[in-house]
């Protein structure tokens, strides 16, 4: 059958996803069916089983009353893992035509109001066990694979993929995460996201890549090592908006302040870092009297090699944060090496998350 869309995830599979051939429809598959608004027949959660190697079927119907989708977000999360965005292949005819610089499907004239997508969904050749989650919503606009409620149209659904029995109490981890000294072309790789801790971020990649950082890196001459939040970072320093803004795509829209993502921390040298190696004492150590306020800040200074730091996002992922070393300096030299240990996200949500 001709696919309609094609999409890999952030990980090695492959995820395939066609408009739907009902003369093709089998029990295997599981729908989920969401209407903005809410209907009756809505169906926000569906599961279905998987084999090591093998492909599950999962198909998703939404449908507008008043609104019009002009975004799908997908999630894919393995077991210990994070959401993690899908990526278009790299072919640009059909990059320009199906996503959008964020990696969101871009929904033409002919889905903007309804859509009936299955997905051919891999299950790696590795996995025994466990359940691979995936989240779909719709959206009127740019949207943000970590926060499904901005300019959310339709969902959350969500394709739940088991295979064996569940894999429970891990942590999401990122080792050696070096975040260099901002410089003022933007070319420096200073912010990281809790979507891929594998990767750092060059600060002028872009509008739709600044929506996805959550902290980066500055040394100042009385702050000296300081971590920041992306809607935190000093302007003076450099400016994130501006740079990210410079050589927009015509039809894209503009980021602003409020489009950076917010990030709390505070210092806690009185957890082990080490010794946290499972969600449960993950959880155990983290301090849940720590929350999202007005007072609570949204960058640390003066670091130093040892430090460990919680840090809470308005997603509500909890975690922390390792200082290993530091390279002091402003310039190309300048450097802050960390350790991240996070809470693994993949909610799934019900019709009461209707909006």
């Amino acid at each position: 059958m001709s696919l309609g869309l094609f999409i890999t995830s952030c990980s090695s599979d492959n995820t395939d996803v066609v408009q739907t051939n009902p003369d093709e429809i089998i029990d295997e598959t599981a729908t989920i069916r969401l209407t903005e608004g809410g209907s009756p027949d809505d169906m926000f959660v569906a599961e279905v089983l998987g084999e090591a190697g093998e492909t599950a079927r999962g198909r998703v119907i939404f449908t507008t009353t008043n609104g019009t989708q002009r975004r799908l977000y997908v999630t894919q999360t393995l077991p210990g893992g994070t959401p993690e965005p899908f990526v278009i292949p790299t072919d640009t005819r059909v990059q320009r035509r199906l996503t959008k610089p964020d990696g969101s499907i871009d929904l033409d004239d002919s889905n903007k109001q309804s859509f009936d997508f299955t997905f051919d969904l891999l299950v790696p050749n590795t996995m025994d066990e466990g359940e691979i989650v995936y989240n779909f919503w719709s959206t009127t606009g740019r949207g943000d694979f970590r926060d499904a409620n901005k300019r959310l149209l339709i969902g959350v659904g969500t394709i739940v993929v088991k295979i064996g029995e569940p894999v429970a109490n891990r942590i999401v981890e990122g080792t050696n995460i070096e975040l260099r000294a901002p410089l003022q072309d933007g070319s420096s790789e200073t912010f990281v996201s809790f979507f891929d801790l594998n990767r750092t971020y060059r600060i002028n990649e872009g509008a739709e890549s600044s929506t996805f950082w959550d902290f980066g890196y500055f040394f100042g001459n009385s702050s000296r090592a300081s971590i920041v939040s992306a809607n935190n970072y000093p302007t003076n320093i450099v400016d994130i908006v501006s740079i990210a803004n410079a050589n927009i795509a015509v039809d894209e829209p503009m980021v602003m302040a409020e489009d950076l993502k917010s990030v709390y921390f505070q210092v806690n040298n009185s957890i082990d870092f080490d010794s946290v190696t499972n969600l449960s004492q993950l959880n155990a150590v983290i301090d849940n009297s720590f929350t999202v306020s007005n007072t609570s800040p949204q960058r640390v200074t003066m670091l130093e090699e040892g430090n460990v730091i919680e840090f809470l996002d308005t997603s509500g992922i909890r975690g922390i944060i390792e200082v290993v070393s530091i390279v002091e300096g402003l310039g190309t030299a300048g450097a802050i090496t960390l350790n991240v240990k996070a809470q693994p996200t993949a909610p799934i949500m019900n019709g009461s998350n209707m909006m």
